[in-house]
């Protein structure tokens, strides 16, 4: 039996750390293998399924607003992701599981707006 392939956007939070918790990890392993997407990887057509987790703010830029004073900053690393690749595991129909802030990056793919 193939186990089923999980991607999940990581990002760089120090010089040898990555901003996952171990609860993401744990959660997928019970459905299947987990897979590390790094900001710079390229399209994995191989994934079963997308885990967006939570963490920092939207960039409110992407749906036209400036940030608020009680706005925190974006995460560049899962902007990227947002903006360049996750269109096209969208685009390719695989299944995705959004929790907080990938819920809020979905919504604002697909032209909603965010109250900050």
């Amino acid at each position: 039996m193939t186990r089923r392939k999980i991607g999940i956007p990581i990002s760089k939070v120090g010089e040898n750390s990555v901003g996952l918790t171990l609860s993401y990890l744990e959660f997928a392993s019970q459905y299947g293998e987990p897979v590390l997407l790094l900001p710079d990887s390229s399209f994995r057509p191989d994934i079963d399924m997308l885990i967006l987790t939570g963490g920092s703010e939207v960039d409110p830029s992407r749906y036209n607003e400036m940030p608020s004073y009680l706005t925190g900053k974006p995460d560049l690393y899962k902007e990227y992701f947002d903006k360049f690749m996750l269109p096209q595991y969208i685009e390719a129909g695989i299944p995705i599981t959004a929790i907080c802030r990938g819920e809020q990056s979905i919504a604002v793919h697909f032209g909603s707006k965010l109250i900050q």
